[in-house]
């Protein structure tokens, strides 16, 4: 088995210093929650990028074609290091996912599955197989309007969950040049309850 990181940096220094170990924890499913333009995807992005700095390939398991070469770029990923899957299911995206954690090739895995919630058995036996590895996996949920995040993956194993919120946008000379999110963690993480703002410049990471 691939000997363990202490963890990736998520790309901000202020939310790793919140974490610590060096920011998500490596060996472990990380929750990202948050609704569109919140700045989940970036976070999910820079995060990536800190693995790719490692010399670690990525897999980016994508249930609703969402992820955005271009911006990910921007953000610092090497699209040479990335392995883009595109399942019809959220069961086999799972799957994919705990063929390669087994195989112990692969340094962070997103499985970006939009609005679809997986039934949580399936992710504990995706943890079982994780423990065992130095991977990452995030996890990426797009909330709708009314959801509680707080329950909306309900009975998870992740002990580290993130609610990324927009927070307001940042203007230049009257023009939107970004904005600021509020990140909050919660979970059975030792940093549950605390909150830190990110700021996200349109255009850049």
């Amino acid at each position: 088995n691939r000997p363990t990181r202490p963890g990736l940096s998520t790309g901000y220094e202020v939310l790793d210093d919140v974490l610590g170990q060096g920011g998500i924890p490596c060996g472990q499913t990380t929750e990202l929650l948050g609704k569109p333009t919140s700045g989940m995807t970036t976070l999910a992005y820079r995060i990536i990028a800190s693995a790719h700095r490692q010399q670690q390939y990525a897999i980016y398991v994508d249930l609703e074609s969402a992820f955005d070469p271009n911006y990910a770029a921007v953000c610092g990923v090497d699209l040479r290091q990335v392995f883009l899957a595109r399942p019809d299911t959220e069961t086999a995206a799972l799957e994919i996912a705990r063929n390669l954690i087994e195989k112990g090739d692969v340094g962070i895995i997103v499985l970006d599955l939009g609005q679809t919630l997986p039934r949580m058995a399936q992710v504990r036996r995706l943890a079982s197989s994780l423990s065992h590895s130095g991977c990452v996996v995030l996890m990426l949920f797009s909330l709708r309007e009314g959801m509680n995040p707080q329950t909306v993956t309900h009975g998870s194993s992740a002990a580290l969950r993130l609610l990324i919120e927009r927070d307001t946008w940042l203007t230049q000379h009257a023009d939107i040049r970004g904005y600021r999110s509020q990140v909050l963690v919660f979970g059975r993480h030792s940093a549950s309850g605390k909150r830190v703002s990110i700021e996200i410049e349109i255009g850049t990471p």
